[in-house]
């Protein structure tokens, strides 16, 4: 009797699962545009929001992001029927809340707006075309060359979890060469950037080698040397100077960083035309290092930070931090900014002003009290530990602490004649004509501030 008494609830469960059925069948077999369809679709997404706000807690995302979580949410529903198939909810949140590294929040709402605009404009595209159409978009407006958008339209369509940094644009730093010149600098790939410069100037190229300025019987790395001139000038900044991955050196130690001019003393300018046999070491950062840089450069040209006395460019400042070294000059911050992916429990400095004792400063890193709260900021870049400084990422940590960043001409000559081409494999050099060879003299007579 007590089975018999169960047979009705059994009945009507199996019934409910029947009704579910049908109409999920009934969805797959008419347009999104249908407005049963779309009634069912509401609700849906409705509850899905419901359960995401409820059980994720995104009360520390501010509005905006939780729209755009909620959004992106509605596309996975609404498109892959609740299949959680592209946007789970943990990827989401931890690049929505990643103040330090915002390149993907950035791209993920870009990746947001592009996706309402394709289905607003191609309601039969299915929701995989969408979203390929959209990323791709992203991707070209972050300066990716076509092989390297290929392999995220493949990850995008794997089965499987996706990795989401990845697809927004994330680039290691064999990628970022792959990008920026291909895989050879004798033999430039013309899918890349430096690639469509050449293909769109005719511009002249050569191999440069120069003496090791440690050891002048030693020749330092090749270096490929590209003309530039007025007439290609925005072509190259276009391509080159404002893409995210990629800094430059020129003049007094000014940085040219993703399509911006920062000067030693915190100011931010447009990129501006220079004198002939100028030369613009690239130095290459993959994107981790390089949203790192931006934020640094970002931070240093507020008003509070202008110059360089102060303990953003000059850490020692903050009492008992690290060591008590380094020259208090104009460009020995540029060695020393805060960029890699590893973290290390001590940092390296020259000693204070070629003082009477020679010898390196290092000390453990300690953690630190703001007195000045106009300086909150720095502690968003000096921590415990800290992530490595520039110098030591390029391979140039010892050239750091022999005091060559505290000069604007070795800062130029230790990219150019010292470090590997992996981190520096180009320099590009102002002339009256890109379309003319790179001469001996030029060569020999490159235009920035001796080293002393």
């Amino acid at each position: 009797m007590k089975n018999q008494k169960n047979v009705p609830l059994f009945t009507f469960t199996i019934l409910i699962l029947k009704i579910f059925i049908l109409i999920t069948i009934y969805e797959s077999s008419f347009a999104k545009n249908n407005t049963c369809s779309e009634l069912f679709f509401n609700t849906k997404n409705k509850l899905v929001n419901s359960f995401n706000i409820q059980n994720y807690h995104l009360d520390f995302l501010n509005d905006s992001e939780k729209e755009i979580f909620i959004q992106l949410k509605k596309f996975d529903v609404k498109y892959f029927n609740f299949n959680n198939e592209f946007f789970h909810d943990y990827d989401l949140i931890a690049i929505l809340q990643n103040s330090d590294l915002p390149l993907y929040r950035e791209n993920l709402k870009k990746l947001n707006d592009e996706l309402t605009l394709e289905a607003v404009n191609n309601p039969s595209y299915n929701g995989i075309l969408i979203l390929q159409n959209a990323l791709r978009k992203v991707l070209i407006d972050n300066h990716l060359t076509e092989p390297l958008i290929a392999k995220r339209m493949v990850h995008l369509k794997s089965k499987g979890k996706k990795n989401w940094k990845f697809l927004l644009g994330d680039l290691s730093l064999k990628e970022t060469q792959e990008n920026f010149y291909g895989n050879d600098i004798h033999n430039v790939s013309p899918d890349s950037l430096v690639g469509q410069y050449l293909a769109q100037t005719d511009a002249q190229t050569r191999i440069v080698q120069y003496p090791s300025h440690t050891d002048p019987n030693v020749l330092g790395p090749e270096k490929l040397f590209i003309n530039v001139s007025a007439n290609s000038f925005d072509l190259f900044k276009e391509l080159i100077l404002s893409n995210h991955n990629y800094m430059t050196v020129v003049g007094h130690a000014a940085v040219i960083h993703k399509g911006s001019f920062y000067s030693h003393g915190g100011k931010k300018s447009e990129i501006r035309i220079v004198s002939n046999n100028t030369p613009f070491p690239i130095l290459l950062f993959k994107s981790t290092e390089a949203q790192r840089l931006n934020r640094y450069m970002e931070t240093a040209v507020s008003p509070k930070y202008i110059g360089w006395e102060h303990p953003l460019k000059l850490p020692w400042m903050l009492e008992g931090y690290c060591a008590k070294g380094g020259f208090n000059c104009c460009t020995q911050w540029i060695g020393n900014i805060p960029i890699g992916d590893k973290l290390v429990t001590s940092y390296e400095f020259p000693p204070p002003d070629r003082g009477p004792d020679l010898s390196r400063r290092i000390q453990e890193l300690q953690n630190y009290t703001i007195t000045d709260d106009v300086f909150n900021e720095v502690k968003n870049f000096w921590k415990v530990p800290g992530h490595e400084q520039l110098a030591n990422v390029i391979g140039q940590g010892d050239a750091n602490v022999r005091g060559e960043m505290a000069s604007p001409g070795w800062v130029i000559k230790t990219l150019i004649n010292a470090t590997d081409t992996e981190r520096v494999p180009l320099v590009f050099v102002f002339s009256n004509d890109h379309r003319l060879p790179i001469t001996d003299q030029s060569v020999n007579r490159l235009n920035y501030e001796p080293p002393r």
